[in-house]
């Protein structure tokens, strides 16, 4: 009973959703569950002229409180009115207007939406609800041979079930039977679980038999409409759909820069008409800021004349500026999955420009606002493999390579590059200090969840993560890292950690400018030289320090990384030297704001010899409060070679 609590306790920390764990699981304590639902999930020859969809749940609900919400914005049924929950407080009914011949999809509560709740507040479980209208006056039987996965989810189904088979095929195993189904409800790259009963001579990638027979294994979706996953060591791939030419050149289209926001969703841009609009529920799509150069705020997008190019799922999208009523309006072709996968015609968002270009030129107005996207996966999730493309993907392998103690693929991940001897002695030391914490924190990181990535200015990135501390341990459970844009890979550049997702966001909104300082500084050719061009010198200045010292800047460079201040300050006049040395000096004397701890570090950078006194004062004081500014100093001082101090303080 003792280990079973154990594990109930571990998945419940894991959960996107916090619910509430007591000593045994009972129908009150669990969440709610669809137990029925109007029409019968995966039908495929509904009557065209029902007028009501009708969910039932295993238990009460909450009175006006619900989450139907799209898995397509074409495949969503035209709401007629706003939902309501019958007398029995457990059916919750969706007036509609169907068309006849078409394929409907709706999730009851998703990853990103959860307002399906009992009373007690707990949210249900997600439950993916599809089926297919006949047509009009007829009773049409559709593919009978596809389940309740219908549409573009079963045909993914489908597509993982051959590859897999003939995979297994291929390398002389066989196996009585394969399931392939919806591994966890998502908005949008859904994985796949592949369950596998009877399997026999499948050798794992190191030769050997895979025992037992029975199991499962997820297929992630890897972007370009391929889904990958891998069963002891062997990689299974599913490409599924087509994908689109998307190495084109750049042309330039100065009308459409500027930031752009949904307005509408119609099926034909002759449809729309800007006083009645077509699209009756939620826009799931929010909009497009364009930048110069063929840019957008995220870097998995780009644009040329007419096309935006998405570069994870292999799309080009047409879009086309049209003036209606005096207004221009953009019409951006929607290449769903019902597009790419199911080959119908796409379905066309329309945008109306809300922020004109900088006419300066630097960069739009809408490129200084922060683009927040909602992740919601498991690191154990992301496919096994070292992606620097996106924030989301970087943070994994972080996350991975320290939960690992892969020490060079850690210091490779950042942008300056670590020693390994020091990544080493730190993991010495904190095992030395407290194993058992340690083994904690590295078994968080890997069990970790990637809840959401906040991009600024195209190049600047804050990943916000989950750590499931068991109860009791560990300090704040968000980690919210930064991470920066160079050459077209996503490196580290540190982290903070903090009690709440609220916190962990408005972090990032409050310090978003000295990160962007700090970052491009170290981007600058000075940056450059300390950490390539000038090797000898760093191992010079390292040698200065005893072994103490130089453990103390290693714990400190993974700690306060985001202050530190990496300029050598060449071509520099004595004046300007002076004159900044001061300002720093006086910055000291408080209030313990960003450009205090900053102060600190970038005398460090100075070498000032000046500020000696006060950096010791800091350093020595005994008082009972945070020593952040402590450890700072010390570090200042060990760059600082004060062989007096330092000593002492360790």
């Amino acid at each position: 009973m003792k280990t079973k609590r154990i594990s109930l306790l571990i998945a419940t920390l894991a959960c996107a959703t916090r619910i509430g764990f007591a000593a045994e699981v009972s129908l009150e304590s669990a969440p709610p569950v669809v137990v029925k639902t109007v029409p019968k999930a995966g039908a495929t020859d509904v009557d065209p002229a029902l007028t009501e969809i009708k969910v039932t749940f295993s238990k009460a609900m909450q009175d006006g409180s619900w989450s139907w919400s799209t898995w397509g914005e074409e495949n969503f049924p035209e709401m007629v009115g706003q939902p309501k929950y019958l007398a029995d407080g457990r059916t919750c009914v969706l007036t509609v207007k169907l068309q006849p011949g078409k394929f409907y999809a709706t999730w009851l509560n998703s990853e990103k939406f959860h307002n399906f709740k009992d009373v007690s507040g707990r949210p249900a479980v997600p439950y993916l609800l599809t089926f297919f209208t006949g047509e009009s006056g007829a009773n049409t039987s559709l593919r009978s041979d596809l389940t309740a996965a219908e549409g573009v989810g079963a045909a993914v189904a489908q597509k993982i079930k051959s590859e897999v088979a003939g995979e297994l095929k291929k390398r002389g195993a066989k196996v009585d039977e394969l399931l392939v189904t919806v591994s966890v409800a998502r908005d949008s790259g859904t994985p796949f679980k592949v369950t596998y009963r009877g399997l026999r001579n499948f050798k794992a990638s190191d030769g050997t038999l895979v025992s037992p027979p029975d199991g499962d294994f997820i297929m992630n979706y890897i972007g370009g409409g391929q889904w990958q996953g891998a069963l002891a060591g062997v990689t299974f791939t599913a490409q599924v759909g087509s994908v689109d030419k998307i190495d084109l050149p750049f042309v330039n289209d100065p009308q459409v820069l500027g930031r752009w926001e949904s307005v509408d969703f119609v099926t034909n841009p002759s449809e729309f008409n800007p006083d009645q609009r077509a699209w009756r529920g939620e826009l799931f799509f929010k909009g497009l800021n364009f930048l110069e150069n063929g840019k957008f705020p995220e870097s998995w997008q780009t644009w040329t004349k007419g096309v935006v190019i998405h570069r994870g799922d292999k799309t080009a999208s047409r879009y086309e500026i049209r003036e209606i009523k005096g207004q221009p309006y953009l019409f951006f072709e929607w290449k769903s999955g019902d597009v790419t996968i199911l080959g119908r015609k796409p379905s066309y968002y329309v945008l109306k420009k809300v922020v004109a270009a900088d006419s300066a030129g630097a960069s739009s107005a809408g490129a200084e606002r922060i683009v927040d996207r909602e992740i919601n996966r498991l690191v154990s999730e992301f496919p096994e493999v070292r992606d620097l493309s996106t924030p989301e993907t970087a943070c994994v392998a972080w996350q991975r390579a320290n939960a690992r103690k892969e020490l060079p693929t850690i210091s490779q991940l950042s942008l300056v590059p670590m020693e390994s001897k020091e990544l080493e002695n730190w993991f010495q030391r904190e095992e030395q200090r407290d194993a058992e914490g340690l083994a904690i924190y590295l078994k968080a990181l890997a069990d970790s969840k990637i809840v959401a990535v906040q991009t600024w200015r195209g190049e600047l990135a804050n990943v916000i993560t989950f750590l499931p501390f068991p109860e009791g341990k560990g300090r704040s459970p968000y980690s919210a890292r930064s991470f920066g844009l160079v050459n077209g890979d996503w490196k580290n550049l540190g982290e903070d950690r903090l009690p709440t997702l609220e916190a962990a966001r408005a972090g990032f909104e409050k310090k978003k400018e000295r990160l962007w300082q700090r970052f491009t500084e170290l981007k600058s050719k000075s940056a450059v030289s300390l950490t390539a061009d000038k090797p000898a010198a760093v191992d010079a200045s390292l040698a200065l320090l005893n072994d103490d010292q130089r453990a103390v800047l290693a714990w400190t460079d993974r700690q306060f990384r985001s202050f530190f201040d990496a300029r050598t300050f060449d071509g520099w006049s004595d004046d300007e030297r002076t004159k900044l040395e001061r300002q720093l000096i006086d910055t000291l004397n408080g209030p313990q704001t960003r450009d205090y701890f900053q102060a600190i570090n970038t005398l460090a950078a100075l070498r000032s010899t000046n500020a000696l006194p006060k950096l010791r004062s800091i350093a020595f004081e005994r008082v009972d409060r945070n020593n952040r500014d402590r450890w700072m100093c010390v570090r200042a001082l060990g760059l600082m070679s004060d062989r007096e101090s330092v000593p002492e303080l360790i």
